[in-house]
């Protein structure tokens, strides 16, 4: 059952077009030549001093916010029935530490690893709404590009960054 809703989610965000250009990996045609060649050739035409910076969301993909999450599933127009499907997959987990035979209490877990790609990418989805910086997407992994040539562009690389971590 959950392998046919995460298809019908992510035949919707293909057919909606929802998952933006820019986002490479565990996309269709898409791979890490792609990423590569669109990235560079954006930046060979350019005759200005950029840096970029390479962020790793792996831990990041490892706990994605339930409520995040779910809120951009409804953002991105899907039928509530699979939204609520979705939620009760994600509410009701729950786990403990056991050392050495101590077992700590059961908490509720409000944030873990998304099934399937197609519920990172849509995490990720809007990370570079209202970005100064150009961000390029590659699975759990993205390069935030920005001009230097003038301390602007620094200020504008730091303030994205700082919006990144919030």
């Amino acid at each position: 059952m959950e392998q046919l809703i995460l298809k019908i989610i992510s035949r919707h965000m293909t057919d909606k077009k929802i998952i933006r250009g820019h986002k490479h990996g565990f996309t269709k045609n898409k791979s890490h030549l792609t990423n590569l060649i669109s990235f560079y050739s954006g930046m060979a035409d350019e005759r200005t001093a950029v840096d970029i910076v390479y962020l790793d969301f792996r831990s990041a993909s490892e706990s994605v916010s339930h409520e995040i999450c779910l809120d951009n599933l409804l953002m991105c127009g899907l039928d509530e029935q699979i939204v609520r499907w979705a939620e009760n997959q994600l509410n009701g987990l729950a786990q403990r530490l056991i050392i050495s035979r101590t077992k700590s209490v059961w908490r509720t877990v409000t944030s873990s690893y998304p099934r399937g790609p197609i519920l990172f990418h849509i995490f990720i989805n809007d990370l570079d709404d209202g970005a100064a910086c150009t961000l390029s997407k590659f699975a759990n992994d993205t390069k935030l590009v920005g001009e230097v040539d003038e301390p602007e562009g620094h200020a504008s690389i730091q303030w994205d960054l700082d919006r990144l971590q919030k």
